[in-house]
């Protein structure tokens, strides 16, 4: 589990207005924010990805219902639709294989 210690300064907002323009107009981060990204970085994998979850929740706490019955529907058709017949499926390794080549 994420130690408390290591959210602390995720209460710090970082203001989008205060970054300025460094060497070559790239864009320079506050010095709070570089050194939160490092330390960030060396959580283990589970615990950064508990992280994304909450800053991710912090940008946009609600839950969109509307997507989420869409997504039910659909799937529910596509289900009712492969019972029928009117669907084929395919192996779950030749999708993976499929879409690992189409995003290469």
């Amino acid at each position: 589990m994420t130690e408390l210690h290591l959210l602390k300064p995720l209460q710090k907002v970082w203001d989008r207005r205060t970054v300025k323009r460094g060497y070559e107009g790239r864009i320079s981060l506050p010095r709070s924010l570089i050194e939160l990204e490092q330390e960030a970085s060396r959580l283990s994998e589970k615990d950064r990805a508990l992280l994304a979850h909450h800053l991710i929740a912090s940008i946009d706490p609600g839950e969109d219902v509307d997507a989420e019955s869409a997504w039910l529907e659909e799937a529910e058709r596509r289900y009712q639709a492969f019972r029928q017949g009117k669907l084929a499926a395919k192996p779950a390794d030749q999708v993976f294989r499929e879409a690992k080549a189409r995003f290469k």
